[in-house]
């Protein structure tokens, strides 16, 4: 193909026609199931297909996925959606050669059928070799079309739309020469603040998360020094992760906890040693510091350090310069410095006690992060990720009931996600049965209070601590039903004359006194 026969077909895939989809059909096709019990996800062409208006659809079929096609097309026909079947005798689907000397003849056809159309092409079903022939044809001008990809709906935003269209015709997108066959880039493209912190891990629905998510995207672009307010398991080490990819700081991102370091040893920790400049060092070392170099470091509990380091560290914010343990002169660095901290620091009295005032106000920005029972609509969202992250690490495939996310979400989670991930994690291991109930729930969360409550001593009485906890059960149950005892029987799991008999009970106890 010359030069000029590309521009003009390249160019004509901005001129919109009747919309015409092609794809194949994987094994998520039509249907898939999701974590949740009873859960069915619309795969990815019929997400597509729901979320476009399409004239008419081209479905490729391959050995071995005839059925899920003739599926695939009896739900789209359902809903009033034009598709036809194209068979394929591809036999092996990871074949380049093989893939485009199948599909050349029949886009033919294709394009001579439907003359006036706008092509769309879905590289979402598929094995990664069509994918990149798909690309080949349609980047080259072979077979001027649009891409488009359905994301999987855990990575679904308001920024982050359940379809992605390439448009190859944009000149910012790198372009296939078809004389020389080469990419041409040289634009670098960038991932937003939602993006960025769903790649990393940080998962949420809630308002709140979403306006710390813009706000720590403000933030990446300062080299001030920042602090991260949170309880433990709140996420402080992710967001500072989060804050470091979006300042696009070309160095590592280097972690220190200052509570699992000796005090004799924080300086050269932070600064670096030079040999022997101290019993035991043996070797020059770098400090934090240097191994974060035109990157970012992170103190996580940052309230541990000693005030007498914090005082360094202060000269070294104001500096830009470090000065190893037995060197005679600091060098330059340029590090970006986020703290992390589980006391509420804008509580005077935790200033005081855990921190130089001059050390303190040295951080000029601050993230609050907010614990998961001030966040309760995310528990069940964050509870079905960590069940697919332990399905995925242990080799099972469990599943959760509706009625355990909601038990989940009830609780107060002291630890959060560290708590929550625990609970996901035992029920993952220790429960026999395929689908995780109320039932395994109940028993993990008792679990977690007892291992963290619980405290033997003498004259402790092992009847009393059960009873204490039998207790605050049936008064949690009573204020979730708000004094119902048919309701409160339900979420216990016992008869509504149990509920009767607690009552009455209590009652009696009471006045008795």
């Amino acid at each position: 193909m010359d030069k000029l026969s590309y521009n003009i077909n390249i160019q004509n895939m901005g001129k919109r026609g009747k919309p015409v989809l092609l794809t194949f059909v994987g094994s998520h096709d039509p249907f898939q199931n999701g974590l949740i019990t009873g859960q069915e996800l619309a795969g990815p062409v019929i997400a597509l297909a729901r979320n476009r208006k399409f004239e008419k659809i081209f479905i490729f079929s391959t050995p071995g996925f005839e059925e899920r096609a003739k599926e695939t097309a009896r739900v789209l026909q359902n809903e009033n959606t034009l598709t036809e079947i194209k068979p394929l005798s591809i036999v092996d689907p990871i074949d380049y050669q093989e893939i485009i000397c199948t599909l050349r003849p029949i886009l033919s056809e294709i394009r001579n059928e439907l003359p006036d159309a706008s092509f769309y092409i879905s590289v979402t079903s598929g094995t990664p070799q069509i994918h990149a022939v798909w690309i080949l044809l349609a980047g080259s001008g072979e077979f001027p079309a649009h891409i488009l990809n359905v994301r999987p709906p855990k990575f679904v935003s308001t920024k982050m739309l359940p379809v992605v269209e390439f448009d190859l015709s944009d000149p910012n997108i790198p372009r296939i020469k078809a004389a020389q066959g080469e990419w041409i880039s040289d634009k670098e493209v960038g991932e937003d603040a939602e993006e960025t912190a769903i790649r990393i891990g940080i998962t949420w629905t809630h308002p709140v998360m979403k306006e710390l998510l813009h706000k720590a995207s403000r933030f990446a672009a300062s080299s001030l020094p920042l602090i991260i307010e949170g309880e433990t398991g709140t996420g402080k080490e992710l967001f500072a992760q989060l804050i470091h990819q979006l300042s696009r700081r070309p160095g590592k991102f280097v972690v220190m906890n200052c509570a699992g370091i000796s005090q004799q040893l924080f300086e050269s920790e932070l600064f670096g040693h030079k040999k022997g400049s101290f019993t035991g060092a043996n070797s020059n070392r770098k400090g934090r510091f240097d191994e974060a170099e035109n990157g970012t470091l992170f103190l996580d509990e940052i309230g541990e350090l000693p005030q007498e380091i914090q005082a360094k560290l202060l000269r070294a914010l104001e500096s830009n310069e470090v000065q190893p343990v037995g060197e005679n002169e600091p060098h330059k660095v340029d590090v970006r410095i986020i703290a992390a901290t589980n006391n509420k620091v804008s509580d005077s009295e935790n200033i005081e006690n855990a921190f130089r005032k001059d050390f303190y106000f040295r951080f000029t920005h601050k993230l609050v992060l907010p614990p998961l029972r001030e966040r309760r609509i995310d528990i069940p969202i964050i509870a079905v990720e960590l069940l697919e992250r332990a399905n995925k690490s242990q080799k099972k495939q469990k599943r959760i009931t509706p009625e355990a996310l909601l038990m989940l979400e009830r609780e107060d989670w002291e630890g959060n996600v560290r708590d929550l991930r625990n609970v996901i994690d035992n029920a993952v291991i220790l429960s026999s049965s395929k689908e995780i109930g109320e039932k395994e729930i109940r028993k993990f969360i008792l679990q977690k209070r007892i291992d963290s409550k619980v405290k033997l001593y003498d004259g402790f009485k092992l009847d009393e601590h059960l009873n204490a906890i039998r207790e605050e059960y049936y008064e949690l149950a009573l204020k979730e039903a708000e004094g119902n005892r048919s309701k409160a029987a339900r979420l216990l799991g016992v008869s509504p004359q149990a509920v009767s008999n607690y009552l009455n009970g209590k009652k009696e106890e009471e006045s008795g006194k």
